[in-house]
């Protein structure tokens, strides 16, 4: 693959990022960062094919460093969009490991409490060694951890939305599990590169630039899908936080009068206004129609008819 590829690469990504950053929301930001992260380490990978590593040593320190933020910041952004209440006090947590890596590695500039040698005294004319092989390693493991995590966390908020969204159809999260599986891959695929690397060392060269351009594209159409899909969030979120405000309520009884009463109002919407043919009604929606609370209309729901809201 020519050289300049990368360099077109990671200008797409700068581009694609400051798109991300302008747009509202949270999440496009988190986004960004993660292209620019992709973006520089494409850049760094120019340079090493076109004037190698040695006289360049610091960007590739930094390029090693910051790949243990991927999957981190992956997590943060999968977090950012299926959930409305963010305490960035938990997130600090994440970013322990950089930290840690850090402050090891800034030994290889400055022996402060770890001599050079344990760390690159194996270095080769590749710039690899066995500390980078094992860091790297870790870091590979770090980010399919995490992507596990986010796997789950799409699944279950899936689940979820259910409960306060009509036609979830609307709400496409197939991207998202495109992306995160992908990217799961790719995580294998970068560890066969390390596979490769010490038992092909002729073949590392294609065997990266594969990769390279794997996920230079499972980034950039994630973010494509990234600058389209935030908005329906925030509706979601708005649903989710005025049904959740009623859930302390939720266990209240209701007598049978009420009961009969609550039926015959739900009943009489979806008879004669026919509110099923709405794909966007919501609990929430069908409470200011019938002046019901919403936990009640679902308590209503599933004692007389055995279902719930979205199954009528």
């Amino acid at each position: 693959m020519p050289d300049f590829i990368y360099v077109i690469a990671s200008m797409q990504g700068i581009f694609l990022a400051c798109a991300l950053l302008l747009k509202k929301g949270l999440p496009g930001k988190v986004f960004a960062s993660i292209v620019l992260l992709l973006s520089y380490e494409l850049f760094c990978e120019y340079i090493y094919i076109r004037y190698g590593w040695k006289i360049y040593w610091p960007l590739f320190s930094i390029k090693e460093a910051l790949g243990f933020l991927y999957g981190p910041l992956i997590f943060i952004y999968v977090t950012t969009l299926t959930d409305s209440d963010i305490k960035f006090t938990k997130f600090l947590l994440h970013f322990i490991p950089f930290t840690l890596y850090v402050v090891i590695d800034i030994n290889t500039f400055f022996p402060l409490f770890i001599d050079q040698h344990y760390l690159i005294g194996d270095l080769d004319d590749r710039g690899i060694c066995t500390y980078r092989i094992t860091t790297n390693i870790i870091k590979i493991f770090i980010t399919i951890f995490y992507l596990i995590c986010c796997y789950y966390k799409i699944r279950n908020y899936r689940i979820r939305i259910k409960e306060y969204y009509f036609n979830i159809q609307k709400i496409n999260l197939n991207w998202l599990y495109f992306f995160i599986i992908t990217a799961f891959f790719l995580g294998f695929i970068g560890f066969g590169a390390v596979i490769v690397y010490l038992f092909f060392p002729d073949h590392v060269i294609h065997y990266t630039q594969i990769f390279f351009l794997m996920l230079a594209i499972t980034i950039y159409v994630a973010g494509y899908f990234a600058l389209t899909q935030s908005e329906m969030f925030s509706i979601i979120h708005g649903n989710k936080d005025s049904a959740e405000k009623n859930i302390k309520y939720a266990k209240s009884s209701i007598s049978k009068e009420s009961m009969d009463l609550y039926i015959k109002a739900i009943t009489t919407c979806f008879e004669e206004e026919k509110i099923y043919l709405d794909p966007d009604i919501t609990i929430s929606s069908l409470s200011e129609k019938t002046g019901i609370p919403g936990h009640k209309i679902s308590q209503a729901i599933n004692e007389t008819f055995k279902i719930n809201f979205y199954s009528l």
